[in-house]
């Protein structure tokens, strides 16, 4: 081999891969393929093989352009990113393919070759036929890789003829109709792609000659696509021709059908043996390079890395590709190989596409300059393995399991590449992600897990502490434990070299260790648990052994304290080192209340139980209940249910008693192996007491650990305090005042029955009345400790009240009532009732079945008020007393009794639990009314103002009377019931109409009483109910009112905001200007020049609060419910089963509240606010800059005209704040306003339907725009970059017609004298203002709004600058007069740190040296006297209008060569000059200096909004009333605004300076106003006389021309005819004569330079 030559994209990369790919299945296989699949089955299989290859394609093309593709192509990039091992087990697979597709190819060539020259067509003539070929070729290799590759151009036109034969050839096979599908006795379609698929994989051979590529990043992207395209064209267009020129039976069984239908059939002949030719070639070229490749790397055996000649040919490799190609030639059957081939190409394909998709998402310095999406890697490597898959399954496994091998076997070799792989970027970003999603997302508390800092103190020293860590961090918590070395000498706290730490006990129980040195044991733990840990896995418990005997117990005391506020869980084990931990039999945890801390034990103990040694143990919770409320044993219960953990709970109410804490768990828990007891609180001054009176209590006990939970770790579910218990029993002592009846036995037996009824208040009152008061106090006082703990310090002795933190608390402990009293309670009513129910026999069976008794005189007096029928039972009474007959009645007491307990007092007990379910929603209403009255206090309570915590105790005391008020009425009424029902038991013992009486009891139906008791037993349930929506209600009412809190304290911020932010800004403008103006000094500070819209806006605090508003909605609950507001109001009555219970969505209803009554307004809000913002800052900077300007115009001081104008403005521009800010102050109350209107319980329930339709238009119109949204925003964007590449280009080409001069106008051209008068205002009629006319002067002065659209140029401008401090040179700044070259120059010296000296020309111009030198020495002093001038070094040197120091002529450019001379020798100096588009293109023909030039920049010119924007702010800054077609030009419509800049743009092109001078000059005063007035016909005067036009345009260059300038620019003396010219310039307004020459006017110079030919 021989040739070192290097090949293109084309040669290198297209060739080899489109001759592979139309190869020999295109034209062996295709006609096949199509006649077995249908046209469109045919092109599925094309388009399917076409997403592999293309995707393929794209991911090794962009790997390509991120890192250099050294020898070996596809295996080169697998290796350098999957690593050796895997890149290796896969270049081995793909090289053995590459070798067999050799065979695939030449086997092709053999059937062919055989049968065109009637040659032996059996297996073993194909066989010879393919060897001799695959011989050929292989020397062919040997001789020149550069000749192969130039027989590839030949065989490449040997294809394209034969392509042009098949498609202009003629068929005898034309089918009747074109089959579109597989029709019956076709092959599978499977088989079918299988057979096809290796016609697509070609691609990869130009990969494959990478190390032979002049470029291969970009000739490797390039040719692989475009073979890829120029593949798929050409496949699909030959599938449709195929199709429909040859019927399908004809194409399934003759393999060469297209040498048949060919035009000239040698063609066909030749493209096939040329195509197979190539296609081997290919093979031969690319697989022994992907060999040597693997063998450099030490994959393969070093003897196939071995090369021959300058370029290394792979000799050996091409040997051993040469023996297993012909082992497939061997094989002989092209269908075989083709599916072998297919599955180890499709598998290398495969990881190609994954190895991109695994660099681009994981890799750090991945970023090739061929962009491709991510997910087409993905896409690629998923069709590839589905398409694997569905082809052969076995084949597939049998595959993956050879590269598997493959790779096992490397792995264990341990080859690897110094520049690493892909995988530890990959496990990186796997392990952030993670992080982040841990991060991100909160773990519930059932599935917390321990991450420890563990502070051994030495592990040899405290080994049970290394042990007991392991044990409750369970099987997924961390340890890490810090073995930390005090050193007072130390001066770094932890030196890198000492933390690797490891002994046996760290090994053995899988923990991480840590040794580090510190001059403070506490202080270096205070620091580590401040610093330690990252997000996703941040240590969250810091565990040691309890520190009885250390000498700084105020120091470990404060580090406690300091660990506390970190928020940890703090475990500090007391291990009895005697006893140790006993038998590990039993536990007991101890509990003062139900915080966070019990639920940390309670984690702990279910680590502990899972571990080997305490599985067996025996859990006991202790509670120590200090207060009079019942049912902590439920709710304990409940809770070790939540966690799972069995215990025996045992609750101590010690509210009696008051035995000491230490006595209780001294005599309880002296048997116990471990307790568990909650570290004790002490105050700053109590740390050594903390210390001693804890080390009193352990001493006494067996191993213990204290702990203190984490804020984050539960939440408090239930904190009882001793509270002052009302006694309501001495409030209620109502006297009995039962029926006085003469009878004694009646009288007995309505004691009898009173007592009797009486008894069931134990049950109802004292125990259920009693515990309703007692929990509703219990609520109503956490209210009260809610209130004081959420003062919040500010300062030493300040403290601020946190309503909001208020509301919070209170709503947690209204969920915990809900959540635990209210099931308790019911219990209790429950339980009150069945007892009832239950006693209802036991009060009439002591009653006697009947008893006689006399009937008395006075019961037989008649009264008018007697009944009918009892004024005949007392005269017939009275006729037997006249007979002499005693009269007795039978009274029927049992029966009496017992009508009496089952129809009158069960009754009035259903109507009883009414009033029990009113008194609840009474005091569940006065909580939402007290809230929302505290919530509206809070609300209107002024910014600087704190609510008085007092006023919130005292409402909250009232609810306190309310609970009272209602429990005495509750118990009252029982006890009324109980009266009633024994007085009408008595009214019937005395009744004298007994019979009937008895005759109405016994038609009574049971039904009605079996009715009630069902009532009294089921009320509980409904009361339950009830009471928990009431409460729902109560939390959401408390939600809500944090909602409109958070509105209200926005509003109130934002307006604080624009009085103290906004309006300090806006009156440090007005203070600036009015200061400027009185003292008549010139201030060039820029500090409000940073001032922005957004600033002043407050935009920022909008996009703070609206996340923390959001956060807040998302916090409510989906599903809510509640009582409809029907039923609330019949619930005095009806409590069961026609109570109607909605449910609601708080959060989707909150959301489109605040979306349509907040969100959406403040958009609209901030818009027009940051309108007026911007209108209030233009204007304050205008007068300011305008104060400053008369300033610097005036010789002496302000006239008084000008300082009146500017200071009436001032004053307008205040009292304009002033309207605004009480404009947004009514804006904002009215949308807070609203809003808060809205976030009401009642509200929300009574209008959810209406809410949610009417934001269900909104939400589908926002369903219908967002299906556009992408493409829309797409298509905006490039409209956009359109637009503003139009108008740069548009801008570059009006800066253009600068430099080219300005074409004639298709106008009417005015004469001279009518053009330039155009400029004089006094011809106007008028005397403007002095302020306003100095405002349009269009000279030189510091205004901010001509920098504001000169950010492109000043960056390019400090980037030149930047530039030539390494390289040197001059920096041009170039543009037409009047452009602001000077303020710009000006601009840019503030960003300069050298000291800057500014040159500028005589008025009358200069080209003597002399006079230059002597310039020089004036503006830079330390130059001196010394003729060897060099500029001073480490300075900026300016010569402005360098055009007045040269002209064109022989020694005009004599100060121009002396600053090349200076520029030379000087150090590190930057040089910048200005000058006009003419000037520098004269500039130019100073060889010498354009030499020097190292940029310019170009002053383009400014567009019709800018100008706009420029002359508008002058205008108004100006103060005076200007109109337009009788328009206020402030109230034009943006239209006629349009056409007017649009024109003034136009007639100045752009020219900011002319701009300003032509709007001075169009203004006019008529009839007492100032008129503008923009000519429609405004066109520069044709310059007939040539000698004319070339004065002007030299004026345009040099603004000063002398006599003697003239006499050298033309060469002669100044004849008649130049002064003549010069005399008609004069008379028509363009020039001046002046002593010794001419001068351009100024105020034309703009004008006349853009309009002038060149």
């Amino acid at each position: 081999m021989s040739g070192s030559k290097k090949f293109g994209a084309f040669g290198g990369v297209f060739t080899p891969s489109i001759l592979t790919i139309l190869g020999v299945i295109m034209y062996m296989r295709l006609g096949w393929v199509v006649g077995n699949a249908g046209l469109i089955g045919t092109i599925l299989i094309i388009l399917i093989a076409h997403v592999i290859s293309v995707a393929t394609g794209l991911s090794v093309s962009a790997i390509a352009t991120d890192r250099k593709v050294g020898a070996g192509g596809v295996y080169y990039v697998l290796s350098r990113s999957l690593g050796l091992p895997m890149g290796g087990s896969i270049g081995i697979t793909l090289f053995i393919a590459t070798a067999l597709s050799i065979a695939l190819y030449l086997v092709g060539f053999a059937e062919s070759f055989n049968a065109y020259f009637g040659f032996d067509t059996s297996i073993n003539g194909i066989r010879l036929t393919g060897s001799l070929a695959l011989l050929a070729l292989v020397t062919l290799a040997l001789i020149s890789t550069a000749i192969a590759i130039k027989t590839q151009f030949l065989i490449m036109g040997a294809i394209l003829i034969s392509l042009i034969a098949v498609f202009f050839g003629s068929s005898s096979y034309v089918p009747e109709s074109v089959n579109l599908f597989p029709t019956s006795g076709s092959v599978s379609m499977v088989e079918v792609f299988a057979i096809f698929f290796p016609a697509v994989t070609g691609f990869t051979a130009g990969i494959a000659m990478s190390g032979d590529l002049k470029n291969p990043k970009k000739s490797i992207p390039s040719g692989t696509i475009a073979a890829i395209a120029v593949g798929l064209v050409i496949y699909i267009g030959l599938a449709v021709f195929m199709a429909y020129a040859v019927d399908s039976e004809t194409l399934k069984s003759d393999y060469n059908i297209m040498m048949k239908i060919a035009l000239f059939a040698p063609a066909v002949v030749a493209g096939i043996w040329g195509a197979t030719l190539s296609s081997a070639l290919g093979g031969i070229l690319g697989g022994p390079r992907i060999l040597q490749a693997m063998s450099i790397d030490q994959i393969t055996p070093k003897i196939f890395a071995k090369g021959k000649g300058k370029d290394n040919e792979p000799i050996n490799a091409l040997l051993i590709t040469f023996l297993i190609a012909e082992g497939g030639i061997l094989i002989g059957e092209l269908d075989v190989i083709a599916g072998i081939v297919s599955m180890f190409y499709l598998s290398a394909y495969g990881f190609i596409n994954l190895a991109f998709y695994l660099e681009s998402w994981a890799s750090s310095d991945f970023s090739p300059t061929f962009k491709v999406k991510r997910w087409v890697g993905l896409l690629g490597a998923i069709a590839t393995f589905i398409v694997m898959f569905k082809l052969d399954m076995i084949s597939m496994f049998a595959s993956f399991l050879i590269i598997g091998v493959i790779y096992y076997f490397l792995a264990k070799r341990e080859v690897s590449l110094g520049t690493g792989d892909i995988w530890q970027s990959v496990w990186s970003r796997l392990i952030k992600t993670g992080l982040r999603k841990m991060d991100s997302s909160n773990d519930h508390n059932r599935n917390w897990k321990p991450n420890i800092l563990l502070f051994s103190g030495g592990t040899s020293n405290r080994p049970h502490l290394i042990e007991f860590s392991k044990t409750i961090s369970g099987r997924h918590g961390i340890v890490t434990n810090f073995d930390l070395i005090e050193n007072k000498e130390a001066n770094v706290l932890f030196p890198k070299h000492k933390q690797s730490f490891s002994d046996p006990i760290i090994e053995k129980y899988g923990i991480f260790g840590r040794r580090q040195e510190v001059k403070n044991v506490f202080k270096g733990i205070e620091a580590i648990s401040s610093t330690y840990g990252f997000n996703g896995v941040e240590p969250n418990t810091v565990f040691m052994g309890w520190a009885k005997n250390t000498k700084d117990p105020i120091w470990f005391s404060q580090m406690t304290q300091r660990l506390i506020d970190l928020d940890y869980n703090v475990l500090y084990l007391d291990y009895d080192e005697k006893r140790k931990f006993g038998d590990y039999k039993r536990i007991d945890i101890w509990w003062r209340d139900l915080t966070s801390t019990a639920d940390l034990s309670l984690h702990l103990a279910r680590f502990l139980k899972a571990s080997e040694k305490w599985n067996e143990a025996d859990i006991r919770i202790i509670y120590v209940n200090e207060s009079l409320k019942e049912g902590y044993e439920r709710i304990i219960h409940e809770k070790l249910d939540e966690f799972r953990v069995v215990a025996d709970v045992h609750v101590i109410n010690n509210s009696v008693q008051q035995k000491p804490y230490t006595d209780l768990v001294e005599s309880y828990s002296m048997e116990a192996d471990l307790l568990l007891l909650d570290i004790p609180n002490f105050n700053e001054g109590e740390e050594k007491e903390f210390v001693s009176k804890t080390n009193e209590i352990l001493l006494k006990l067996s191993s213990t650990l204290l702990l203190k939970s984490s804020t984050s770790l539960g939440s408090s579910s239930e904190k009882p305090k001793v509270i002052v218990q009302r006694n309501v029993d001495l409030e209620v002592q109502p006297e009995i005042i039962l029926n006085k009846v003469s009878d004694q036995q009646a009288t007995a037996l309505g004691n009898q029955f009173h007592l009797s009824l009486t008894g069931n208040n134990h049950e109802l009152i004292d125990k259920t009345i009693m515990s309703w008061i007692n929990n509703s106090e219990h609520l109503i006082q956490h209210f009260i400790e809610s209130c004081d703990s959420s003062q919040k310090k500010e300062e030493e002795e300040n403290e601020l009240f946190d309503f909001y933190a208020f509301l919070e608390k209170c709503q947690v402990e209204i969920e915990n009532y809900s959540k635990n009293d209210l099931a308790y309670l019911e219990e209790r009513l429950s339980s009150s009732f069945k007892g009832i129910v239950s006693n209802v026999p036991l009060h009439y069976k002591g009653i006697p079945t009947s008893y006689k008794r006399n009937v008395l005189e006075e019961e037989l007096i008649l009264n008018e008020k007697d009944s009918n029928s009892l004024k005949k039972e007392k005269q017939r009474r009275l006729a037997l007393k006249k007979f002499k007959l005693k009269g007795q009645i039978q009274v029927p007491a049992a029966k009496m009794a017992r009508f009496h307990v089952e129809h009158s007092y069960l009754k009035e007990m259903v109507s009883f639990q009414n009033k029990i379910g009113l008194a609840g929603t009474i005091l569940l209403n006065a909580i939402n009314e007290s809230m929302n009255e505290l919530t509206l206090l809070a609300r209107t309570t002024d910014v600087d103002m704190q609510l008085d915590t007092v006023e919130i105790k005292l409402r909250l005391t009232k609810l306190m009377d309310l609970i009272s008020r209602l429990g005495v009425d509750l118990i009252r009424g029982h006890k009324d019931i109980v009266t009633a029902t024994t007085n009408a038991f008595l009214n019937d013992l005395m009744t004298l109409e007994i019979k009937k009486r008895t005759r109405y009891i016994q038609s009574l139906s049971a039904k009605n009483v079996k009715a009630d008791k069902q009532d009294l037993l089921s009320f509980s349930q409904y009361w339950l109910q009830n009471q928990r929506e009431f409460l729902n209600q109560s939390s959401l009412n408390i939600s809500l009112a944090k909602l409109k809190f958070l509105f209200e304290d926005f509003k109130t911020q934002e307006l604080h905001a624009i009085e103290t932010n906004s309006q300090k800004a806006i009156q440090k403008l007005i203070n600036k200007a009015e200061k400027t103006l009185l003292s008549g000094e010139y201030d060039s500070t820029h500090e409000l020049e940073d001032t922005t819209v957004e600033s002043l806006s407050h935009v920022e605090l909008y996009k703070t609060f609206e996340p923390i508003l959001l956060k807040e909605i998302h916090g409510l609950k989906d599903l809510v419910q509640v009582i409809s507001s029907d039923s609330m109001e019949e619930f005095e009555l009806f409590q069961r089963e026609r109570v109607d219970h909605i449910v609601i969505n708080p959060k989707e209803l909150c959301q489109l509240v605040a979306e349509s009554d907040f969100f959406n307004p403040m958009q609209r809000y901030f818009l027009e606010r940051g309108n007026v913002i911007e209108r209030l800052l233009k204007k304050g900077k205008s007068v300011l800059q305008s104060s400053q300007l008369a300033i610097s115009k005036a010789d002496d001081s302000i006239d008084e005209e000008t300082k009146d104008v500017l200071l009436s403005a001032l004053k307008e521009l205040k009292h304009e704040f002033e309207r605004d800010f009480d404009k947004s102050k009514l804006q904002l109350e009215d949308i807070v306003g609203t809003v808060n209107s809205k976030l009401t319980v009642s509200y929300i329930a009574s209008n959810s339907e209406l809410i949610i339709i009417s934001n269900q238009a909104e939400k589908r119109r926002n369903k219908f725009s967002k299906i556009f949204e992408k493409p829309k925003a797409y298509f905006n964007d490039r409209w956009n970059k359109i637009q503003s590449y139009l108008k740069l280009k548009k801008q570059e080409n009006s800066y253009k017609e600068f430099i080219e001069g300005a074409k004639d106008m298709e106008v009417n051209a005015m004469n001279y004298s009518d053009y330039t008068s155009y400029f004089n205002p006094k011809l106007k009629g008028h005397n403007l203002p002095k302020l306003y006319s100095q405002l349009f002067a269009g000279d030189h002065q510091g205004r901010i709004d001509l920098m504001t659209n000169r950010d492109k140029e000043l960056l390019l401008a400090k980037e030149l600058l930047n530039r030539s401090k390494i390289n040197g040179g001059i920096i041009g700044i170039v543009g037409p007069p009047q452009s602001g070259k000077s303020f710009f120059v000006e601009a840019l010296e503030e960003t300069i740190d050298n000291k800057t000296y500014t040159i500028t020309p005589y008025v009358t111009g200069n080209v003597s040296e002399a006079d230059f030198l002597n310039k020089l020495r004036v503006e830079i002093p330390m130059l001196g006297k010394n003729k060897s001038l060099t500029f001073p070094p480490n300075s900026t040197v300016v010569l402005e209008d360098i055009e007045g120091w040269f002209e064109p002529t022989t020694n005009g450019w004599a100060i121009i060569q002396r600053v090349c001379d200076m520029v030379d020798n000087a150090e590190n100096v930057q040089i910048i000059f200005t000058t006009t588009a003419r000037a520098y293109t004269q500039l130019q023909k100073h060889k010498g200096f354009k030499g020097l030039i190292s940029g310019v920049v170009l002053m383009s010119p400014f567009t019709a909004d800018q100008i706009e924007s420029v002359l508008l702010d002058r205008h108004y800054s100006g103060n005076i009333e200007l109109y337009f077609e009788d328009k206020l030009i402030e109230d034009l419509s943006s239209r006629t605004k349009k056409r007017v800049f649009e024109k003034i743009k136009d007639i100045t092109n752009g020219n900011i300076g002319m701009a300003l001078r032509f709007w001075r000059s169009s203004i006019h005063f008529i009839d007492d106003q100032y008129l503008l007035k923009i000519p429609e016909n405004f066109a520069f005067p044709k310059i007939e006389n040539a000698l004319q036009e070339s004065l002007l345009k030299q004026l345009c260059i040099y603004p000063y021309i002398s006599n003697e300038g003239l006499v050298r620019i033309y060469g002669k003396a100044v004849n008649e005819d130049i002064l003549e010219g010069m005399k008609n310039l004069q008379l028509g307004g363009f020039v001046d004569a002046v002593e010794g020459g001419f001068i351009l006017r100024q105020n034309l110079i703009g004008f006349v330079d853009f309009n002038l030919k060149k």
